[in-house]
Order: C-alpha cells, then sequence, then structure tokens
C-alpha cells in the first residue's frame, strides 16, 4: 500500500510540473504533445523469481502508445536484506532479467530509487540502471528531478 502512496504521490508531482512548467499564469502557450509512460511497483512477487509475465504484457501495450520514454516510479526488483536472507547476487540476479527485458525497448528510461530496488546497496541500482539514486534529467524544454 505505501508503494502505491508513493506512485501517486510522484505522478502528481509530475503532472504539477508538467502543467506549470514553462507557463506563466498570463500566457499559456499550446504545448506539443507528450505521451511518455509511469509505471512502477513490477517486482518479482519473492526476490528468488523471474519478472512477472504482467509487467512484459504491461510493457508490449506501452509500447503500441510510442512512448518518449518510460518512467519506472520504483520497486522493479524484489532486493531485501541481508538478514532476510536475501543475498546481493539475487537482487543482482533480478537487475540483470529486467535489463533483458527492458532492453527489447529503444525508449529513454528513467527510474526512481527506492529501497526495494536495492536493499541496503545503492550501488546496486546505480550499476544497473546507469543513474544515481537521485538524479535530475532535461527532455527537451522539460526538467524531470527523480528523487
Amino acid at each position: 500500500m505505501q508503494t502505491s502512496k508513493i506512485n501517486v504521490f510522484g505522478l502528481l508531482v509530475i503532472s504539477i510540473f508538467l502543467f506549470h512548467s514553462g507557463c506563466s499564469l498570463q500566457t499559456r502557450p499550446t504545448l506539443p504533445s507528450l505521451t511518455f509512460a509511469l509505471t512502477g511497483n513490477t517486482s518479482p512477487e519473492s526476490p528468488f523469481e523471474a519478472i512477472s509475465p504482467q509487467f512484459t504484457a504491461t510493457l508490449s501495450g506501452i509500447n503500441s502508445a510510442l512512448p518518449a520514454f518510460i518512467v519506472h516510479m520504483g520497486d522493479f526488483v524484489n532486493g531485501g536484506k541481508s538478514w532476510m536472507n536475501i543475498k546481493q547476487d539475487d537482487t543482482a540476479a533480478q537487475y540483470s532479467d529486467f535489463n533483458r527485458l527492458r532492453n527489447n525497448y529503444s525508449y529513454i528510461w528513467y527510474f526512481v530509487h527506492v529501497e526495494l530496488d536495492s536493499g541496503s546497496n545503492s550501488k546496486l541500482f546505480t550499476t544497473y540502471t546507469g543513474k544515481p539514486p537521485y538524479y535530475s534529467a532535461n527532455f527537451g524544454t522539460l526538467h524531470l528531478i527523480f528523487l
């Protein structure tokens, strides 16, 4: 339930940002159309399982919309802590599976880092996504911030 609240909050922040970026209250120019996808909470049920087939189907649906980029709002792997008997190799294997799947799509990917994605090691997130845990990016005239 917590992840759902985070994803809704992230969507709200992005929506507000997109609405107000470059617009004043006095003049609102017509902005070009932009299609992008938001997804999240797609981790396997267990850190020892493969990627959910539902996520593969979701990506196929997203692909048909031809988005300019995809934002994954977190929880794309089921990481954990060593006291849970989840090893770094288990989490790394999930990242590898996720990357094999996402490499089938030529879209720009942005990621939001959450604890489940790396357990206690945010270096895994950076290694497999190529992004630091917190960052910003420009897409055309949009400035996106990922916290």
